[in-house]
């Protein structure tokens, strides 16, 4: 009987040890995937007085939540078929801490938050009360005799939770990559900044304009920004100035530009004022350059490029490219420089269009 009682504990510490190291990697991951939304929120919450370190910020707040759960463990004592249940209150406040979207430059980002800790509370002392009551009753009468039997049931809980997690703090791939981004450009990496999410299409507007901004900081505005999706058009050049979705305010990007827009004033023209009154700065230049091109209109291009540039082989590459297609719209025009190459791959863009994704060209006839 003693070696019997012997071995339940053992079980009971297996099934633990188990659950606490399933735990600690879900946290680890999920942390780690956060990380930069959680420096996000320390970069607001502080007003940039301190600074978020993603090794750290995992490592105490995984502590933290580890021992929320042995506290809870302790005073709800689940039987160990489903001790996975006492990890539900540190999975909800990880859920909790990292649901973090642009909404949180708002102060209505936590609103239903409320509700759904009281939804949690009242169904976790349900469940707290059928332990105590019935679950204790029901695995006696059963016969449950190795640890495998143990533990299926708590990592189907524990797959649950995670699920549960991810519903509550779902990952917005395009807000991952803006948090990424303002990270680097806050410590002045703009070269890197450009590169997050390179390869994914998904994008925000935000995304967009912080793009453009990391791109004209390394001088290669013209040269690159068709290499990425873009859906807004002219729109995507800035930031949103109704609404603080970013923690880079519209105004940190006007002073950058030279000059604020007026009222009612779209960026189009936004952009031709300030370079035609020379109130902008040099990079406003490439902005509005870029603003017609987005907006499709290749005859003002054109002109503005030979009031604003000087046209030859070290024009940027997309600013190449629109020239290619404004000569074939206008037979007339020659070419300033020696364009024979790209009139070669202009060729083999209109034969094949997908080798040709990160062209002026492919936006130009696909969007």
């Amino acid at each position: 009987m003693h070696k019997t009682f012997s071995q339940r504990n053992q079980t009971a510490y297996s099934v633990r040890i188990v659950c606490g190291l399933l735990f600690i990697l879900f946290c680890a991951i999920f942390l780690y995937v956060k990380s930069s939304q959680l420096e996000a929120l320390q970069y607001l919450l502080s007003e940039g007085k301190t600074s978020y370190s993603p090794i750290w910020g995992t490592a105490i707040i995984t502590l933290i939540l580890c021992i929320l759960q042995v506290i809870v463990s302790y005073l709800t004592r689940f039987v160990d078929y489903f001790h996975a249940l006492s990890y539900f209150p540190s999975i909800l406040i990880l859920a909790f801490i990292t649901d973090k979207d642009r909404s949180m430059y708002q102060s209505e980002h936590m609103e239903n938050w409320g509700w759904i800790f009281l939804g949690s509370i009242f169904i976790y002392a349900i469940l707290i009360w059928i332990n105590r009551k019935w679950l204790p009753q029901f695995i006696n009468k059963a016969n449950f005799p190795n640890l495998a039997s143990r533990l299926w049931p708590n990592i189907l809980i524990f797959i649950l939770l995670s699920v549960t997690t991810l519903f509550l703090s779902p990952i917005n791939i395009p807000f991952l990559c803006e948090t990424k981004m303002e990270s680097l450009i806050r410590q002045g990496h703009y070269s890197e900044a450009s590169k997050i999410g390179k390869k994914n299409l998904i994008t925000s507007r935000e995304l967009t304009a912080l793009r453009a901004y990391t791109l004209s900081r390394t001088d290669i505005l013209g040269s690159c920004l068709f290499e990425y999706p873009q859906p807004y058009g002219s729109d995507g050049l800035l930031l949103n100035p109704k609404t603080q979705t970013t923690s880079m305010k519209a105004e940190e990007l006007y002073s950058y530009l030279g000059a604020s827009p007026q009222t009612g004033e779209t960026n189009l023209h936004y952009f031709s004022r300030i370079c035609h009154t020379e109130t902008g700065s040099h990079p406003a230049l490439d902005y509005y350059l870029c603003a017609l091109l987005l907006e499709k209109r290749l005859n003002s291009f054109a002109k503005e490029l030979h009031n604003f540039y000087e046209i030859n082989e070290l024009l940027p590459k997309h600013y190449k490219e629109a020239l290619i297609l404004y000569r074939h719209r206008h037979g007339e025009y020659e070419m300033p420089f020696d364009a024979t190459k790209m009139e070669q791959e202009y060729q083999q863009f209109l034969t094949n269009r997908n080798d040709y994704r990160n062209t002026y060209w492919w936006y130009y006839f696909n969007s």
